[in-house]
């Protein structure tokens, strides 16, 4: 049938070589760490990092890249950056703790997220890191911090914009209190170093970044006039990748609006995240760059590059992109009526993207415990079920065609999790154990190795 073609995911080189020949280690890491495990590829973070350097030094721009933690828990990630000598972005105090125990220098790490806690403000500060400052109540903490000594540093921050392109955000301070922020500052000029503008758009929209930047020069312009160092400007995340080449992508859409029993019990579904982008990664953020100032026919490169304005980019996602992939164990299967289920010993909590009341569309691999010839009668179409004792726990609710039936102890693969799949919504439920994050490199001996994500260094990879 046509709503049972297979989808198939994207695989970077290293992924498919570890799927191909590694299939004995990755039966064997399920057995000794149970299942989920979830595999990082912190090489292939590196090539992505390179990617977006790149971009900004093709178009000569003062920059500064912070990968956005929260996209993954893996430590393994924060060592590539210490490695790199880039940057982090962090929204707690646990995460800061983390980046700094990595490696990562204090001044490359960016603090963001709203209503920081006290301890994490001060920890921020010590280290010279640049805080976003979300609301008055953080620059009230700041400002006690400095009546009572506990600072008497420089304190770097940007002002988090929340209302652009029209949009209103509960982050953020908005434009028309600027004023009031400014007077407070000026009144603590000794002690506060404003380096200019920072905001977060949702959604994808490529125009509304390019015009979002143009309407925080009018912010740098006004900053310095008042005599502040404004500098920067912090155009945060949302770089989109592609998780499915163009073919599959639009089969599925295709498929979905065509098809009313594409997922399983007729779910019904709204959005999808774009599992296919015409400019992922480093192409989006070019697109920015090579936008048109609104009314002018200057680019906004060339509008950084003229006012001597460093650019910050946070990618979380797009950095993660293949540097990833989860596998369980499955544990049988069962026929209801029409509808055929898999069940598999991992649950939603594994594979996140019911947090977002949506499904992963890029189909599981099945990677058979005994290799058998393949033929017709065995295809098999199903979704993939979790081991909870939710009704609504499945990580593919869409029905899955599989080139032969799975069978217990066989694997499935889910590739491309690295990106909030892994742990955004990870549960002890049923005190089943968290999944074990396992570190897959090569390093100069072009040898497949790993270790527990715990014990990865960057001095593996010598």
């Amino acid at each position: 049938m046509e709503s049972t073609k297979s989808i198939e995911p994207i695989r970077h080189p290293l992924v498919q070589e570890i799927i191909e020949h590694e299939g004995k280690t990755l039966f064997e890491l399920v057995e000794v760490f149970g299942s989920a495990v979830h595999i990082l590829l912190p090489e292939i973070f590196q090539e992505n990092l390179t990617l977006y350097e790149s971009a900004l030094k093709k178009y000569e721009l003062k920059h500064g890249i912070l990968y956005a933690a929260k996209a993954n828990k893996g430590r393994s990630f924060l060592e590539m950056c210490s490695k790199a000598s880039s940057g982090v972005d962090v929204s707690s105090i646990f995460e800061l703790r983390s980046a700094l125990s990595y490696g990562v220098i204090g001044e490359n790490i960016g603090i963001s997220g709203p209503m920081k806690t006290d301890k994490f403000l001060l920890l921020a500060v010590k280290h010279n890191s640049l805080i976003a400052i979300d609301s008055f109540d953080e620059l009230d903490v700041l400002i006690n911090f400095i009546k009572s000594g506990l600072i008497n540093e420089k304190i770097r921050i940007l002002i988090r914009i929340g209302d652009l392109q029209d949009k209103k955000s509960r982050f953020g301070i908005q434009k028309d209190q600027l004023d009031e922020i400014y007077k407070i500052l000026d009144g603590y000029s000794d002690f506060f170093d404003l380096q200019g503008f920072s905001f977060h758009l949702d959604g994808y929209s490529i125009k509304e970044r390019a015009n979002a930047i143009s309407e925080i020069y009018t912010e740098i312009v006004k900053g310095r006039d008042k005599g502040f160092n404004c500098s920067t400007i912090d155009i945060g995340g949302g770089f989109t990748i592609s998780y499915l080449d163009e073919n599959n992508w639009r089969l599925f859409q295709d498929i979905n609006e065509q098809q009313k029993a594409l997922f399983y019990q007729n779910k019904k579904f709204t959005s999808f995240y774009p599992y296919y982008s015409v400019n992922p990664k480093e192409k989006f953020l070019e697109e920015i760059l090579n936008s048109y100032v609104q009314n002018t026919r200057t680019r906004i490169f060339e509008l950084l590059q003229s006012g001597n304005i460093q650019l910050l980019i946070e990618p979380g996602r797009s950095l993660l992109d293949q540097a990833g992939f989860t596998v369980m164990k499955v544990r049988g299967t069962k026929s209801l009526g029409e509808e055929n289920l898999v069940f598999v010993d991992a649950n939603f909590n594994h594979l996140s993207e019911q947090w977002f009341n949506t499904d992963f569309i890029p189909g599981p691999l099945h990677v058979p415990k005994i290799s058998t010839p393949m033929t017709h009668e065995q295809s098999f179409v199903a979704s993939v079920a979790g081991n909870t004792c939710m009704e609504n726990d499945m990580l593919t609710w869409r029905k899955v065609p599989f080139s032969r039936k799975p069978k217990k102890d066989d694997l499935l693969v889910y590739t491309n999790t690295a990106g909030y799949q892994m742990d955004s919504n990870e549960s002890e439920f049923h005190q089943i154990p968290i999944p074990e994050k396992i570190t897959m490199f090569k390093g100069i001996g072009n040898r497949i190795q790993w270790k527990k994500d715990s014990d990865f260094s960057q001095l593996d990879l010598l």
